[in-house]
């Protein structure tokens, strides 16, 4: 959580303890309840003579306020990443680095599968 943490206090002016200790975990406890929930989660289903197939259904847009930012994005990004929806995520101008960057996996240098678009507007 330290550079995490050094991002929420330095951009919002959040006491470091708070940061370290809620403020930077809060985002990773959302997006574990995710995971979770995900593991368990039935997609398809046979009720009778009928199968029921849960699918993502389209595009969710985000607009994400300033305070507790990683909280804020992950409880929403979570749900909708693991359910497969492509997201347009807009945060706070005033805490723009404190946004996970979803656009890029990391590991292999390339998009992320799934389809997320940050929206930022700068300042001049």
């Amino acid at each position: 959580m330290g550079d995490i943490a050094d991002a929420i206090t330095e951009e919002m002016g959040a006491p470091a303890w708070l940061a370290q200790n809620a403020q930077g975990p809060a985002g990773m406890g959302h997006l574990m309840t995710a995971v979770n929930a995900l593991k368990a989660y039935q997609f398809e289903e046979d009720r009778g003579t009928s199968r029921i197939v849960k699918e993502p259904i389209g595009v969710v847009g985000f607009v994400t306020p300033w305070n507790w930012p990683m909280n804020q994005i992950c409880a929403k990004v979570g749900p909708a990443l693991a359910t497969g929806c492509t997201i347009v995520l807009k945060p706070s101008e005033i805490a723009p680095f404190l946004r996970p960057d979803l656009r890029r996996d990391r590991r292999r240098r390339r998009p992320a599968a799934g389809g997320v678009q940050h929206g930022q507007r700068h300042r001049p």
